[in-house]
């Protein structure tokens, strides 16, 4: 009877304690995993909420911003970046330059992964149960393993993909001159630095968007990104992971 109520409660659709997971806090330690204290003896708690999606696109706009000027400087020759991140490069043998370029793309490979590996469909109730509205326990732990399988499948052809496209990406660096590799290799540099820079900028911004001081959701953390950034790093650690554990368990419902 458990079993079918639960099954009926996911067909309704989104219950309370989901929607809670939208929101979290979380209670600060320092380096010693120690909590921390307020000036009244209070443990340091931040509040936080996954951001909206205006807030994500104002990230993603200020992100780009940073991005390109990084970009830009990583390829100005003139440059203290350039001489320090880039010009290296050009003393940089065949085997590191193709290491780099595959480091950089397997980012590209991945995302190309995605958007060219069918996800096949999870196996349903009703393809395993006899009664899809009284499933037995044998025939949830069928339906479970189902899934398991198919999930296997998917992450291995997404696997299988990004080796098949880093073993084209050799094949083609091989007959490539080293000057030209060299010239390559400067430039998935500054792309690979420019994203890292993006993801960063984009997280951060949204950190300071999402976290409070008090339960309400009223009072922020952070005046600003700098005065985040300046915060002390154990602390920031903290804060992010919770963040981004917060954004998993929000897309798992949006899914």
């Amino acid at each position: 009877m458990v079993i079918v109520m639960k099954l009926k409660e996911k067909k309704m659709g989104l219950k309370i304690v989901d929607l809670l997971r939208w929101k979290k806090s979380i209670i600060l330690k320092d380096e010693s995993d120690k909590i921390l204290l307020d000036e009244k003896g209070n443990p340091v708690t931040i509040y936080m909420r996954v951001v909206g999606d205006q807030d994500l696109q104002d990230a993603f706009k200020l992100a780009r911003v940073r991005s390109a000027e990084k970009r830009k400087t990583l390829r100005d020759e003139t440059s203290l970046e350039y001489l320090d991140q880039v010009a290296p490069i050009k003393e940089a043998s065949r085997e590191d330059c193709m290491e780099l370029i595959l480091t950089a793309r397997t980012q590209t490979f991945q995302s190309e992964a995605y958007a060219n590996v069918e996800r096949p469909d999870a196996v349903t109730i009703e393809e395993i149960a006899a009664d899809p509205d009284a499933v037995s326990l044998e025939e949830q732990e069928q339906l479970d393993a189902a899934n398991e399988k198919v999930d296997k499948e998917y992450v291995d052809a997404i696997q299988t993909y990004i080796e098949t496209r880093q073993k084209e990406t050799e094949v083609e660096l091989e007959s490539i001159s080293l000057e030209n590799i060299r010239g390559i290799a400067e430039l998935e540099v500054s792309n690979i630095t420019s994203l890292a820079l993006f993801l960063q900028e984009v997280l951060d911004y949204k950190i300071i968007k999402a976290c409070y001081t008090n339960k309400a959701l009223t009072e922020k953390a952070f005046d600003s990104v700098e005065e985040y950034r300046s915060a002390n790093s154990h602390i920031k650690a903290q804060i992010s992971e919770a963040y981004m554990r917060l954004e998993i368990g929000a897309d798992e419902i949006k899914n």
